[in-house]
């Protein structure tokens, strides 16, 4: 058997596949614009280029939707955990030295007046500790929501990653993305409510 190239040269060139690969190629290399008309415009609805409507998310601190209607400070965070961190130990150190005085002055007093000096003292000392475990409980709230603002921001810069690459893909890659399904979009499952940093 004799090797023509002619006919196998003729043969490729005219194959339907082979044509199919210069369209994707001259699509690819005319932009998105030509690619966006043809293949992948907004009406389109197969697979995952129906993702159009993607947006990059601000950041908490930069973000006018949080809680209340304002943006996330991790500055303000942190001082008010402080905050309340301070107090609680002024609250611990107050209860201390009271409970000095009260012994002193248990020693003056006598009778019914005695009881009952001894007995507020005691409710005294259970309302600061009280207080000063709730002021410590908030402040580990306050940290544990810090930590969860924390990972909401990385996961968003990871999607604001993803839609900035995904709204730059050039024709091949919106077709090689509408051939495969494309890659899955970041952090799609919300966040584990185990999850806290220490």
């Amino acid at each position: 058997m004799v090797f023509r190239p002619g006919l196998w040269y003729s043969g490729l060139v005219a194959g339907p596949y082979f044509l199919l690969l210069l369209v994707l190629v001259a699509l690819s290399w005319a932009g998105r614009g030509v690619v966006d008309l043809f293949f992948f415009s907004s009406s389109c609805s197969v697979g995952a280029l129906t993702m159009d409507n993607l947006v990059e998310m601000r950041l908490l601190p930069e973000s006018d939707s949080g809680y209340g209607g304002g943006p996330f400070k991790y500055s303000v965070a942190d001082d008010l955990v402080m905050t309340l961190d301070s107090e609680a130990s002024r609250l611990y150190s107050f209860s201390s030295s009271r409970t000095k005085l009260v012994d002193a002055a248990k020693a003056d007093f006598e009778g019914r007046f005695s009881e009952i000096f001894a007995t507020n003292a005691i409710i005294a000392a259970k309302g600061v500790g009280d207080l000063a475990g709730a002021l410590q409980t908030a402040a580990g709230l306050v940290r544990d929501l810090i930590s969860l603002a924390r990972e909401e921001d990385r996961r968003r810069r990871e999607n604001n990653e993803y839609v900035r690459e995904y709204l730059d893909r050039n024709g091949w890659e919106q077709f090689k993305d509408w051939w495969t399904g494309g890659e899955d979009r970041p952090n799609m499952e919300p966040i584990d409510e185990g999850f806290i940093e220490n």
